[in-house]
């Protein structure tokens, strides 16, 4: 059944339901909301409960039975004045407003259709409410750092997370050796990271992903040695066969900070470029 035929089955059900009602205190428009607002079956069942209505002619006469025999009562002194004028009023008063319960049922049922109005509205602004506080804490989590430890401190603070350095090599002369190798040395742990070559394209740019922390960036390298008198002479003068722009005492070192979810670009280790 498509979602058309359901409504129509549906008013037509609330429109029996508040047939029904025409004949009791609830009356129809009642009834036929209660079934409209919380399902045919328990309008139904709203209206069941609801007493039927009395004749008015019938109720008035009944009262004017209940008078006679009240004022015979009387006169033959089983009640008093007092009890009489008491009971009197009473029915006089149902005599005059004969239609007095029917009220108090549309009256108590008018109070109850405002009460449901009010909860559905509570609940449909605490819906919307708790769905826009839960979006603003999922974007809030989106956009937040992977970590949130501060940094106060550029050569010992460290944190959690990643972040990436990128830029280019650097060499004195035209081409890099395959021997000079990029190095990321952490300086709190003193790890050394060597660049893959994999992330070096053929301009020598590279990018490389880190641990949050601060790294000093430094290249250096020895070449193969091919003989015995190579590696001799290799050791008594090490800058011929040497490149490094870390130095001996480690002064010539460039630190970079990494921070999370970011990229320290423009890195020239060694060269004027290096920023």
């Amino acid at each position: 059944m498509t979602g058309l035929g359901i409504s129509i089955f549906w008013l037509g059900l609330a429109l029996i339901v508040g047939a029904l009602g025409r004949h009791r205190n609830i009356g129809f428009f009642f009834a036929f909301l209660w079934a409209i607002l919380l399902s045919p079956i328990i309008g139904l069942a709203i209206t069941l409960f609801s007493a039927k209505k009395v004749d008015h002619e019938s109720q008035r006469s009944s009262i004017l039975n209940q008078l006679e025999q009240l004022s015979n009562l009387k006169e033959k002194g089983i009640i008093s004045d007092t009890q009489f004028e008491r009971e009197k009023i009473n029915l006089l008063d149902q005599f005059n407003h004969p239609a007095s319960e029917g009220y108090t049922s549309k009256r108590n049922h008018f109070m109850g259709l405002l009460l449901f109005f009010i909860v559905l509205i509570g609940i449909v602004f605490g819906a919307r409410y708790y769905l826009e506080q839960k979006h603003k804490k999922e974007d809030t989590e989106t956009q937040q750092p992977i970590t949130e430890d501060i940094v106060t401190d550029q050569t010992t603070a460290t944190t959690s997370g990643f972040g990436y350095i990128s830029g280019r090599m650097y060499y004195p002369s035209e081409g890099i050796p395959d021997f000079i190798k990029l190095k990321f040395e952490n300086v709190n742990t003193g790890e050394i990271i060597e660049l893959d070559g994999a992330n070096v394209d053929d301009d020598y740019n590279y990018t490389i992903k880190l641990p949050v922390g601060s790294y000093y960036v430094f290249e250096d390298g020895f070449p193969p040695v091919v003989t015995e008198d190579e590696n001799t002479s290799a050791e008594s003068d090490k800058s011929y066969y040497t490149y490094s722009c870390a130095g001996e005492s480690g002064t010539g070192k460039k630190m970079v900070l990494v921070k999370p979810n970011q990229t320290s670009g423009n890195i020239i280790p060694c060269g004027e470029g290096y920023e």
